[in-house]
């Protein structure tokens, strides 16, 4: 009995510290950046969104405490490259005040991620592209972020471009603006 005990609790100790090994913080922590602006976005006032999909489209005037911002953002949160498997698979540039991350192997997932930043060392752009390849379809996604020179997200945007294997295509768009005053 003493050794199942003994050969569980290894297996116990061994998987915590796989897991802590697991965390790691290789490239610029979109996820961090997000849940600030999740705290702060109720303080602003309105959002207005123009959603297109397929050839319809929709224009929407929020009242921002209104709006559950970790809903909303999560999209944005897959841009976030301190993933395991990311290990190691970016290139990484950084000059003029942007910091760029390639994927080395192109083979789906987030491909590129450029960060232009302002003379304070906050983030001023975002702009990220994920590739999604399977039996049914093909995807790319543009995702963009804007911030003011505090830091404070001022616009976001996502573009989903599908292609299925029927040859038909969809769109869709989400263009939001946040108004601070």
């Amino acid at each position: 009995m003493k050794f199942y005990f003994f050969v569980f609790l290894f297996f116990l100790l061994a998987c915590s510290n796989f897991s802590k090994k697991n965390r790691f913080s290789q490239y610029y922590n979109i996820d961090s950046l997000l849940n600030i602006q999740i705290q702060n976005l109720s303080k602003s006032q309105t959002v207005d969104k123009l959603i297109y999909w397929k050839d319809e489209y929709e224009e929407k005037k929020i009242n921002s405490s209104l709006i559950n911002w970790d809903k909303e953002l999560n999209i944005f949160k897959q841009i976030d490259l301190n993933k395991p498997s990311n290990l190691d698979a970016y290139s990484i540039l950084f000059e003029n005040n942007s910091l760029e991350y390639k994927k080395f192997v192109k083979d789906g997932g987030i491909v590129s991620l450029k960060i232009v930043f302002h003379r304070q060392g906050n983030p001023k752009k975002i702009f990220s592209t994920e590739i999604e390849q399977n039996l049914l379809f093909n995807s790319i996604k543009e995702y963009s972020l804007d911030f003011d020179t505090s830091g404070f997200l001022i616009k976001y945007s996502l573009v989903d471009k599908q292609k299925s294997i029927f040859k038909d295509t969809l769109e869709y768009a989400l263009f939001a603006e946040v108004q601070w005053n």
